[in-house]
């Protein structure tokens, strides 16, 4: 499997906000619903795609 980052739909991970438990792609890296910073989403994985 090549690793392209876009591609379909069912490639998008989803997190869950700690704040309001909302349901949001993991390359979010704030909550679109309320704003909460998502931990996951941030740091190593924008260092990574940055190189």
């Amino acid at each position: 499997m090549a690793k392209n980052v876009t591609g379909t739909s069912k490639a998008i991970r989803y997190v869950e906000c700690a704040h309001c438990g909302e349901r949001v792609g993991a390359y979010y890296v704030t909550c679109p619903y309320c704003g909460y910073r998502l931990v996951e989403a941030s740091d190593g994985f924008w260092k990574r795609l940055m190189g």
